[in-house]
């Protein structure tokens, strides 16, 4: 469907090849991260359902990075929302999904985000102003990764920097 309003809009836009590749050739996989990451943005109750439908795009598909940092965006607000679940902690679960995706895509936007928040929970906050610049250079309108950019500004004591990264998120 993208490829198909790309090349619609590519005479319009002056291009002469507009191409737009696809995150999976598997439409029930990306079905199923395309429900799991919205119930991901909305968190709360919606996580565990979230965690359901990501993993199971992720074993349908396991070359697809996108569904992998969803799933590491998702295991990293767990503990927020909701109960440890049995088997390893979700912190770690975040890590090795971020780290999945980045071994597919190692400039991944989210897998970056998530890897930035580990760091910076790891107490390495150099390496997480670095991985969150990155991210937010790649995705520039992704108002998680400059929510979770506002959140380290303000562990630091950058309140201005953070004011402003939690208003850019909400923009």
């Amino acid at each position: 469907i993208s490829q198909s309003i790309a090349d619609a809009l590519a005479t319009t836009l002056g291009v002469r090849k507009v191409e737009v590749a696809p995150a999976t050739a598997d439409l029930e996989a990306y079905e199923w991260y395309l429900r799991g990451r919205q119930l991901f943005a909305q968190r709360g109750a919606n996580l565990p359902a979230a965690r359901e439908l990501l993993e199971r795009a992720v074993e349908r598909d396991p070359g697809f990075a996108d569904a992998w940092a969803a799933l590491a965006g998702t295991w990293y607000v767990w503990s927020s929302y909701a109960a440890e679940p049995a088997g390893a902690p979700t912190l770690e679960r975040a890590g090795q999904a971020a780290a999945r995706a980045l071994a597919l895509d190692p400039r991944h936007p989210g897998a970056l985000a998530v890897s930035a928040r580990l760091a910076a929970d790891g107490g390495d906050r150099l390496r997480e102003a670095e991985l969150i610049r990155t991210a937010l250079a790649l995705e520039p309108n992704n108002a998680n990764t400059w929510l979770w950019q506002g959140i380290g500004r303000f562990e630091v004591g950058h309140l201005s920097e953070a004011h402003a990264s939690f208003v850019q998120a909400q923009r």
